[in-house]
């Protein structure tokens, strides 16, 4: 496994346009279990305790770095015997060698289904049904299909699936990249039991468009005792593997149980003409289709819908889904096929919300027919577009057939039998996208199952014979799951530990081959034999043997194959590997008095300890467990410390610290510690173009404005030449608002931007980089330079001005995009067999583009302005919290606006208005501050930003203070600081926000009613937690140091076109 390095403070995203095209192993995605850190000493890594509740905590076993010391069954020497003297942890390293490209982590997204559903016990499973050992795909299996277009106008294409072992997994293909990505989504590892899934189970998948660059996917399936099970995944990739860890439990997964092996269908908003909320439709236990929606505005979440009034389903009929597109929204809709129980297919015609009809078609079905079906064309003509048309296809396994029934110029008819899909028949295994591909299980030369995969050729407005045309594309490769090693050696591995893990007792919840890497940090990418399994008291003998037998065996084969590639092996207890909630702790009006003294008492206790002194990075109270029910996860006193404190001591700080906490009243506060750090919100870690970009806005899709507004993102106009003689990009970071100031010699107002100082600072000498092993990482300014001097001292106007100027857009940004329009028109500019005008036109359009921002930052329109004013790193208000902020004069040419983010802007982010502030706001100006603080607001207060890189977002505030450091000005030595937190909003029951990220720092914090109450500077993300926490500063305090900073020569500030004085 990937160890975890020191995190880098500032951006490592270097001038360095030609790795944007470079291969590099799969990433994990975002989240990561308690890792191992192999910097932290020379000789000895040492596993992650997080101190789960359970009398012995339960350790990872995981590897140490390779090398040439000596070593005994392959582990160093001191490893091994600090294995053999080690009661709670498992130390282990692997060497052996393997390149995969699926990436496969764990999580339990829900702590009440994790109990219920993975009891293991088989007695709940229908008679007949077992679990298989093999990975191959489920002979009776049912597949369901989805498709979306990207911003970029590339196809993407999502089939789900069931293994032999009850597994479902996904394959997904991106046009740009022409080929298919294998990834589990229910594998047994992200706390849902494969006890969980039927043997054979229907399978139903959808994808919801929210906009061009955020979609979300639904997948559901039955249980063995016909519960509809579902899942949620935010932003599906479609050109990197995915992980389990990253769906989630959106809704009570219980709410509908089917019939027996029902049929099950979904729908999630496919299009802008498409009708609105997600849908999900079965046969009930007395034969009805029935099914629920959810209105995102719906505090109830499902609403049921039933279909009786339409002619009797035969039992266990198969249903077909296929929207309905309009211009004119009250002709939006879908139509469900089914058969009928007298053997003939039926249609259902839904608008969405209560209105349906039902007719039966002329087309006659047998037991085991499939149904599948596809719309073209709109239900109106009002923009000109194709009228609608439906394709639907049925089998007949009895003669080895697909039929076509068409619904073409406002007519239904039964077409002729479509010999291309012939090979669907005897299986009957059927899923079409509304992307017109249709997917089959057929027979393969092994005689193992195997999907294939059509193109419908047909003109939904041409001759009615093209309907049955259909190109055969190929077959859905699975070896990608094997990645370079092929899947026969894979295989062979995976088989070679079964009978290791069993002499020792273990029974894997999971075993896979993966890439395990640091989230953002290039080159940490190590090929790894990742296990699940089960910690238990006596485990620590067996685990170790275990990790032992699984390296001799590993080498010996891959000696055997030729392969010198070095191979991890992992073992993790499960519960290591579960997602985290947090929230904000209700108002406790005596915790609310005591929290203040009893940081200082685990302030005391970290530092009483050697493994703990001196490395703590904060001390918060959150809710904080695996629940996403956040208020069901307990109070928490959670304490993150560098990389360099050894774990291997935290049970005994721990037991102080709870020990204490009882002595002061507290005893029901848990206590959770790990290795993480405070996160300076200025600057971007991803280095790569295949990393997440999204994530943190960093491609710009719209044209470079002259005029720079509010949650404009902006940098230093300069490059950073690191201690290697390579040039590096200097931080990011937001421009918070516009202010104005006069002053005791200038009692004009004049405007100017506010940010973060730590976004400013590469505009002094000093600022220097340095390389890390592969990485880029800052390092403290020489004490000669200019830089020192004014992190110590501030800057402000009497000082000399000889400091580099800041721009927007940054270069971060700019070399970026430029890179990613550099591979699109590249892309785009390869000879094609097919005149397709809408690509030619896309060409130029992207090539326009791509010149106009060379040309804007050729010509320095990307110049913003110079620092006034800066605060520095050694000011603190008179409550310890932070003062990180700095005036920005802006050339008068791109001086901007205070607009606060409209309607559309609201709704493309947050679908349900909770997460809204005051309409009132919408595109209207940032206002000076009311009488709302964050020192006095209650907890829970809504509160809003706007960054460079999440852009708009909602959060709550928290009244319990986080103290915490930060590395990067720890050598001014001003110590622990007391900071304003704010924990994000769900954009919906499926999904949790991030209230800030990296790219937001130097954003302006406000209320409901838009008017300003902080500056954010930094935050946290807890491992194994999607949303972390920002750090705010009151405005107040800003406001009144700017005052003080200026020698008391400023005399009043204000927000632009706010008329209320500070």
């Amino acid at each position: 496994m990937a160890s975890p390095r020191e995190k880098l403070d500032y951006s490592t995203l270097e001038l360095d346009l030609n790795v944007h095209g470079s291969h590099r192993f799969v990433e994990n995605q975002p989240q990561h279990p308690p890792e191992v850190n192999r910097n932290a000493t020379t000789d000895l890594d040492y596993p992650e305790l997080a101190h789960p509740d359970m009398a012995h905590p339960k350790p990872e076993a995981a590897h140490a770095d390779t090398g040439d010391k000596s070593r005994i069954c392959g582990l160093r020497r001191k490893i091994f015997f600090a294995i053999l003297l080690a009661a709670i942890i498992v130390v282990a390293a692997i060497v052996a060698g393997v390149a995969v490209a699926v990436t496969k982590k764990s999580n339990d997204k829900s702590s009440d289904d994790s109990s219920s559903d993975t009891s293991g016990d088989s007695s709940s499973k229908p008679a007949g049904e077992s679990k298989g050992d093999g990975t191959a795909i489920l002979t009776d299996t049912d597949m369901a299909a989805a498709n979306f277009t990207d911003e970029f106008g590339y196809d993407n294409y999502l089939v789900v699936y069931q293994l032999q072992n009850l597994a479902i997994y996904m394959s997904a293909y991106n046009s740009s990249e022409d080929k298919w990505i294998v990834s589990p989504v229910v594998d047994g590892t992200n706390g849902i039991s494969l006890d969980t899934v039927r043997n054979g189970t229907d399978l139903a998948l959808d994808v919801y468009y929210h906009n061009a660059t955020w979609r979300d996917v639904h997948l559901y399936w039955q249980s063995p005792t016909n519960a509809v099970k579902t899942l949620f995944r935010n932003s599906m990739p479609t050109t990197e593997t995915s992980s389990p860890k990253d769906w989630t439990y959106p809704f009570s997964t219980d709410r509908y149980s089917g019939a027996e092996g029902s049929s099950i269908v979904s729908y999630g908003r496919q299009c802008v003409y498409c009708t609105l909320y997600t849908y999900i439709f079965f046969q009930d236990d007395t034969n009805d289709v029935s099914g629920g929606v959810l209105f995102h505005d719906n505090e109830d979440g499902w609403t049921d819908r039933n279909f009786t009034d339409i002619t009797t389903p035969a039992t266990d009929t198969p249903l077909a889904l296929a929207v309905v597109a309009a211009t004119n929204v009250s002709d939006r809709g879908m139509s469900i096929f089914y058969q009928t129980e007298s053997g003939v297919l039926a249609q259902i015609t839904y608008d969405g919300d209560s209105g349906y009809s039902g007719q039966t078609l002329s087309r006659g079905l047998v037991d085991n027919s499939t149904i599948v079906a596809f719309s073209t064309g709109f239900n109106d003509t009002e923009s000109g577009s194709s009228g609608l048309g439906y394709q639907v296809l049925t089998t007949d396994p009895d003669s080895d057939g697909v039929l076509l029934t068409y619904y073409h110029d406002g007519a239904w008819a039964a077409g002729n039998e479509v010999t291309a899909l012939s090979s669907c028949a005897s299986r009957s295994t059927m899923a079409v996208n509304f992307g017109r591909r249709v997917y089959c299980v057929v027979d393969g030369d092994n005689g193992e199952a195997e999907i294939v995969e059509w193109r419908w050729r047909g003109e939904p407005n041409g001759d009615t014979d093209s309907f049955t045309s259909y190109d055969k594309v190929g077959t859905l490769s699975r070896d990608s799951t094997y990645g370079l090693l092929g899947g026969e050696l894979s295989a062979a591995l995976e088989a070679a530990a079964s009978p290791i893990l069993a002499k020792e007792g273990i029974a894997p919840i999971s075993l896979e081959l993966v890439m395990r890497e640091i989230d953002g940090v290039a080159g940490t990418a190590d090929p790894t034999m990742f296990i699940v399994a089960t910690w238990l008291p006596q485990s620590d003998q067996a685990w170790q043997a275990a990790v032992i037998g699984l390296k001799q065996s590993a080498d010996q084969l891959l000696a055997a194959a030729g392969q010198e590639i070095t191979l991890y092996v992992e073992i993790i207890d499960e519960s290591l590997i579960k997602s985290i909630f947090i929230g904000v702790v209700p108002h406790i009006p005596r915790l609310v008095d005591d929290w203040p003294t009893l940081k200082v008492k685990i302030q005391h206790c970290l530092d009483n300890f050697p493994s703990t002194r001196s490395h703590m990075t904060a001390i918060s109270l959150l809710r904080f467990g695996p629940s996403w029910d956040i208020d069901s996860n307990p109070i928490t006193v959670y304490i993150s410390v560098g990389y360099l404190s050894d774990e291997t001591e935290w049970s005994a700080v721990i037991h102080r610290i709870e020990s204490d906490l009882a002595m002061s009243g507290w005893p029901d506060l848990r206590v959770h510690l790990e290795h993480n750090v405070i996160q300076r919100y200025g600057f971007d870690l991803i280095t790569t173009p295949d990393a997440h970009d999204k994530e943190f806005g960093r491609i710009i899709k719209e044209s470079y404005q002259k005029v720079v507004d509010l949650g404009a993102d902006l940098g230093a106009a300069r490059y950073i030449t690191r201690d290697d003689e390579k040039l590096c990009n200097p931080p990011l970071g937001t421009l918070g608002c516009y202010i104005e100031v006069n002053t005791k010699t200038n009692p004009t107002w004049k405007k100017y931007a506010l940010t973060n100082y730590h976004v400013v600072r590469a505009c002094f000498n000093g600022f220097a980089m340095v390389k890390k092993d592969k990485e880029t990482a800052l390092t403290a300014p020489g004490t000669e330079t200019r830089l020192f001097n004014t992190d110590h001292q501030g800057f402000w106007p009497k000082r000399d001005t000889l400091v580099y100027d800041m721009e927007s857009p940054s270069r971060v940004k700019h070399n970026y995009t430029v890179s990613i329009l550099t591979n699109i028109c590249t892309r785009l500019a390869r000879p094609r067999k097919n005149k397709n005008p809408e690509l030619d036109a896309s060409t130029i359009k992207f090539k326009k583009d791509k010149e106009e921002k060379v040309t804007f930052f050729d010509e320095g329109h990307n110049l913003l302005g110079n620092l006034w004013i800066a605060s520095g790193f050694n000011r603190r208000t008179s409550a310890n919290s932070r003062l990180d902020w700095a005036l920005i004069d802006v050339n008068p040419a791109r001086q901007g606006q205070n607009r606060l983010p409209s309607f559309h802007v609201w709704f493309d982010r947050y679908v349900n208005t909770i997460n809204w502030p005051s309409v009132d706001t919408f595109g209207q100006q940032l206002q000076s501050q009311s009488s709302v603080s964050f020192k006095t607001m209650a907890a829970r207060t809504k509160v809003f930003k706007v960054g460079s890189s999440t852009g708009n977002s909602s959060g709550y505030s928290h009244e319990y203070k986080t103290d915490c450091t930060l590395s990067h000005d720890k050598y001014i030595k001003r110590g622990v600081s007391s900071e304003f937190a704010v924990i994000g909003a769900r954009a919906n029951r499926a999904t949790e926000q991030r209230f800030a990220d990296r790219g937001d720092s130097g954003a302006v914090v406000f209320d409901e009613e838009g008017n300003v109450v902080g500056l954010l500077f930094g935050g946290q993300q807890p491992q194994g937690n999607d949303t972390g926490y920002g750090l705010v500063t009151p405005i107040e305090d800003v406001f009144q140091d700017i005052k003080d900073r200026s020698k008391d020569d400023i005399t009043h500030i204000r927000i632009l076109d706010s008329p209320n004085l500070t």
